[in-house]
């Protein structure tokens, strides 16, 4: 597939060139305006003097959008001066306005709403080529700025950025077409985050699967799903993240495929705190977290596999008991989860942290119980 060649090279080259000196703040949506941690993360190394601009071409209602963030955004400023950017997504041609520029030049910070991700790419890097608002955008990091966003201001960070689709369209193959809005959808982002493909609302609306996919079908290494009223704060020069609330580690450095059966994922649950070193991918617990002896996580039925909360359960039955693997399931699909030699389970008050748990994906053959076999090796416990 296409994207498979543009996306790695992409990939590649962002990891190999040198790091930018900015800082970018990842939400993941449904941000409450009491979330001192997140929006104090925004504001932290900003000058007494620095001027915050709010990008609202995501939402659909761009003046009531930045009214509403700049409310909220005013309770953390300390008086800086916040200015709402003309930039609609029914007025492109805002982008290319040297008035418009101009002000984001002035700029130490950004803050993109949520809304609709394409929207974003249509006005600041349309087909025709980038704007230069978007060439200021990128300035404003290069200098050591911040960019923040939250929900489709999110997943817009990456590049290529999903665009849509739920978990069970994404492994059953369907695909977004222009002008439809199901199945998995893929396209240019914005590429503020150069190490790994970002989605939002991870954890809420059970985004696993469609991550996956999207990593296979782009093959960029690694995706960072990010939970609500959370997010993951990027150093771009250090190459250093940590989260704040909770967010999901996707690794498929050795993922293998067969047929409809996708294995040797790996994902790390990871709470406020965690440290990522996001060139690597390698994951440091908080050190205050304690490693979950066998048999302490008391868990109820778990949910179907793609419903709010049914990754977190799953991670949470498997360090019960990390010697049985975990099978949730959805209409079409098992997912299994596994605990190896690598695999570690720790707890603090913010909640389970896991470590490189193993994650694979398997067939239901018209709603049997049973997984479909495969070469793989996954068909039964």
């Amino acid at each position: 597939m296409k994207w498979v060649a543009l996306a790695l090279c992409l990939f590649l080259s962002a990891c190999g060139s040198p790091a930018s000196k900015g800082r970018l703040v990842i939400a993941g949506g449904a941000v409450k305006a009491d979330n001192e941690l997140i929006y104090g993360e925004f504001m932290r190394g900003l000058k007494p003097d620095a001027v915050i601009g709010i990008v609202p071409t995501a939402s659909a209602s761009a003046v009531e959008s930045a009214a509403s963030s700049a409310r909220t955004l005013e309770r953390y400023a300390a008086g800086r001066r916040i200015i709402q950017l003309d930039l609609p997504s029914d007025k492109p041609a805002n982008a290319f306005d040297p008035a418009i520029v101009a002000q984001i030049d002035q700029c130490s910070a950004l803050w993109f709403t949520g809304g609709v991700q394409s929207r974003i790419l249509r006005v600041l890097r349309p087909a025709s080529g980038d704007s230069p608002a978007y060439g200021a955008m990128k300035r404003l990091l290069a200098r050591g700025g911040t960019i923040g966003g939250t929900s489709a201001g999110a997943a817009m960070m990456s590049d290529p950025m999903i665009t849509g689709g739920t978990s069970e369209d994404a492994l059953l193959g369907n695909f977004r077409v222009e002008d439809e809005d199901s199945g998995l959808g893929l396209a240019r982002g914005m590429g503020f985050f150069p190490y790994g493909l970002t989605d939002q609302h991870f954890l809420r609306r059970g985004r696993i699967g469609r991550l996956i996919v999207a990593l296979e079908q782009t093959g960029v290494p690694r995706g960072y799903g990010v939970e609500e009223n959370s997010a993951i704060v990027a150093d771009l020069a250090s190459g250093n993240a940590w989260v704040c609330g909770s967010a999901v580690l996707v690794d498929m450095a050795e993922f293998a495929r067969e047929n409809k059966a996708l294995a040797n994922v790996r994902v790390s649950l990871l709470q406020t705190g965690d440290q990522i070193v996001v060139p690597s991918g390698r994951v440091e617990l908080r050190t205050e977290s304690v490693p979950v002896p066998d048999g302490v996580m008391r868990g109820t039925a778990l949910p179907e596999a793609w419903a709010a909360g049914a990754l977190e359960a799953g991670l949470a039955a498997l360090a019960a008991a990390p010697a049985r693997p975990v099978q949730l399931r959805s209409k079409g699909f098992f997912v299994r989860l596994e605990a190896d030699q690598r695999t570690r389970f720790a707890n603090a008050p913010a909640g389970l942290r896991v470590r490189e748990a193993k994650l694979s994906i398997l067939l239901r053959e018209n709603g049997s119980s049973e997984p479909v076999r495969s070469e793989l090796g996954l068909s039964r416990d």
